[in-house]
């Protein structure tokens, strides 16, 4: 039994007990903590169906005076997150997870060599035509020893990195997804697009969804911001096969 999860924060103007309020992870828009909100379902969902988790308590239905956590603000006027997200998200809780396929591995089992940098490239970092060679080359992942859920294998102990690697893929994909640890903040770039990004921490890695992809070469580029305590950060793809999209 989880006896507690969530603590999503995110403050509504005009909606509020007061003026200020806190969350354990706080977001800026109701998309961000509705991604935030269906990665903890996908947690869940794994627990469920492969960790014999019977139950969990999500924090909490409503905003409870300087608690901003709620699925509702606290006059129960709003409902914070994208309703439709949400119930698919629930409603696959009964479901098992899809079966996952390795496109371009993570670290977790064997170091992958990225390009890593802790001075600010710009903008154009990303971009795949973008030069790195001046860049250091390291094994995945980069953090500090002893950050939970990491597999260091370069440190990295500076306030921000910026990593790059080439990946070739065989064939094209549909249901392509992201597999991510990071601590903290961190923006995923797939050949210059940005296909992710958040605030926050995990303490293990996840798969999440980031849709087709061509045959060919791509580039992997990834900021990583540490604000206090660990930090980390490593990723690779994988395929999510069964899995309807979002």
């Amino acid at each position: 039994m989880l006896g507690e999860f969530g603590g999503l924060g995110l403050p509504v103007p005009g909606h509020m007990w007061q003026e200020k309020g806190w969350g354990y992870q706080s977001f800026k828009t109701q998309k961000e903590l509705t991604d935030r909100f269906v990665e903890l379902m996908s947690d869940l969902r794994e627990s469920i169906h492969n960790g014999g988790l019977s139950g969990a308590v999500y924090t909490q239905t409503t905003d409870v005076e300087t608690e901003l956590n709620g699925l509702m603000t606290y006059d129960r006027a709003l409902i914070k997150m994208d309703e439709a997200r949400v119930r698919k998200a629930i409603a696959d809780l009964a479901h098992p997870p899809p079966a996952i396929v390795v496109v371009a591995p993570t670290s977790e089992k064997q170091g992958v060599a990225w390009r890593y940098t802790t001075t600010d490239p710009g903008k154009a970092f990303a971009e795949p035509h973008f030069d790195d060679l001046h860049w250091q080359e390291g094994l995945g992942g980069f953090g500090t020893k002893d950050t939970p859920g990491s597999v260091v294998r370069t440190n990295w102990n500076t306030s921000d990195i910026w990593i790059r690697r080439e990946v070739k893929l065989r064939k094209a994909y549909d249901n392509l997804a992201l597999r991510l640890s990071h601590d903290d903040d961190v923006e995923v770039f797939l050949d210059g697009k940005k296909v992710y990004g958040t605030l926050g921490w995990t303490t293990s890695y996840k798969n999440i969804p980031i849709g087709a992809i061509a045959k060919g070469a791509h580039v992997l580029a990834i900021h990583c911001h540490q604000n206090q305590g660990g930090q980390y950060v490593d990723a690779g793809l994988v395929v999510l096969e069964g899995e309807k999209g979002d």
